[in-house]
């Protein structure tokens, strides 16, 4: 016969941290069975039945829904209790401890293969007993809520209009739907995959994993499609659990649409400024008299004023008469952008106080060979623009395109720095 023996249950009875739990014991020997069910009374816990067969233990489990069930090996019947748990863990997710005198290599490697939540070796200790239970039931608890978290994070992926993409040290873990037609692709196509695959390697495309993946973001970049097609995305990603480890959760958003449209008001800015300027030129002929193309400029320059300053102060919101370096690196920025909208490859850079921009290219340039007084436009637009910077600071010229230099380049130097080659409007 099984024996259990054991120490006596009076040092413990009252003291289960989980008193109340519901408990099946499984067991094929009578007296054992009844044994165990004192223990575990003794213990504060509640036996809701005692069954000696597997198919009498799946119908009680069914019907008593008990918190843990205790399953001794070795039972009676064509299956035994290594199937029996695999059984009641499959569909009924109740967590089985076993309860075993048996102790060889293939027995145990059996037993592990159903994922038990623990053993009580007979003959039975009570405060064992009472140990492997009450972390069975814990352990249960919390990767149940671990499920029902991992499915609720699932069920909002799937909803999100964002592709979701997990992946854990540059490998994929999962997607959602969403990330899955944005790759063109189904999930297990990339799943198991490394991250480095969905990265755009042309025209400057690839960025460093970790840069792009690693970061909270929002990060741009290049991705790729399951066919080579290349999107730009923006990225913003979070630490969290997920599955028992802490991977990376990432939300990327396609900004295709977006990259378009920020084109199309680049496109529409430039033809805009590029109409503002040429309506000047008809005005500003090179036989003009100089105190006609003097107030010509001057007229130019405060229509520029009243048209481009608003957009200025609204996006830097400088304070008048700043000397600070903040404010001349803003204007320079503002400037580069302003004149890069307008078709010039435009730069800008500061050094010891003094800003230098520069254009490398023009767009009409035949036309400022033949009369450089389109120069002077470009000249009073950086002046007048700098002013709202830095009053009484000064731009010079130092060469241009028109009169056979590389390039076109103003420094722009506040107060204080004021040198040789100054430009007026």
């Amino acid at each position: 016969m099984k024996g259990t023996g054991g120490s006596s249950v009076a040092g413990v009875i009252g003291c289960g941290a989980l008193a109340g739990q519901k408990v099946l014991v499984v067991e094929d020997e009578s007296v054992i069975a009844l044994d165990l069910q004192r223990r575990l009374e003794g213990l504060g816990y509640t036996v809701t039945g005692t069954a000696g067969t597997a198919d009498s233990a799946m119908r009680l489990a069914r019907a008593l829904r008990p918190d843990i069930v205790l399953v001794d090996i070795v039972l009676r019947g064509p299956e035994d209790g290594i199937e029996l748990s695999s059984r009641m863990q499959a569909e009924l997710d109740l967590p089985v401890v076993y309860v075993t005198a048996h102790s060889d290599d293939r027995t145990v490697a059996r037993a592990k293969a159903t994922g038990p939540y623990g053993y009580v070796t007979k003959p039975v200790d009570d405060r064992q007993l009472q140990i492997v239970i009450e972390m069975a039931v814990y352990k249960h608890a919390s990767e149940r809520a671990l499920r029902e978290s991992e499915e609720r994070f699932r069920q909002l992926a799937e909803a999100s209009s964002e592709g979701m993409l997990v992946h854990d040290r540059g490998v994929i873990v999962d997607l959602n739907a969403c990330m899955a037609r944005m790759l063109g692709c189904a999930p297990e196509d990339v799943v198991g995959k490394p991250l480095s695959g969905l990265l755009d390697g042309t025209e400057g495309g690839l960025r460093d994993i970790a840069e792009v993946f690693g970061d909270d973001g929002p990060t741009e970049a290049v991705l790729r499609t399951k066919d080579g097609t290349a999107f730009p995305v923006e990225v913003a990603g979070r630490s969290m659990p997920f599955r028992g480890r802490t991977v990376r959760v990432s939300a990327v958003r396609d900004i295709t649409h977006r990259r378009e449209m920020e084109r199309l008001v680049r496109e529409r800015a430039r033809s805009e400024l590029y109409g503002f300027v040429v309506s000047a030129l008809p005005l500003i002929a090179p036989g003009a008299l100089q105190t006609v193309r003097e107030d010509l400029l001057r007229t130019f320059g405060d229509r520029f004023e009243r048209y481009f300053r608003p957009r200025y102060e609204a996006e830097e919101a400088p304070t008048p008469g700043a000397e600070t370096a903040g404010a001349l690196e803003g204007h320079l920025r503002w400037a580069t952008e302003l004149f890069s909208n307008f078709g010039i490859a435009a730069r800008g850079s500061c050094a010891d106080g003094t800003g230098v921009l520069e254009f490398q290219s023009c767009p009409w340039i035949d036309y400022s060979r033949k009369n450089p007084v389109f120069c002077v436009l470009c000249q009073t637009m950086v002046s007048r623009s700098f002013a709202w910077a830095c009053r009484n600071g000064a731009v010079g010229v130092r060469g241009t395109i028109a009169g056979g230099a590389k390039t076109c380049r103003f420094e722009l130097r506040p107060p204080g720095r004021k040198k040789g080659g100054e430009a007026g409007d």
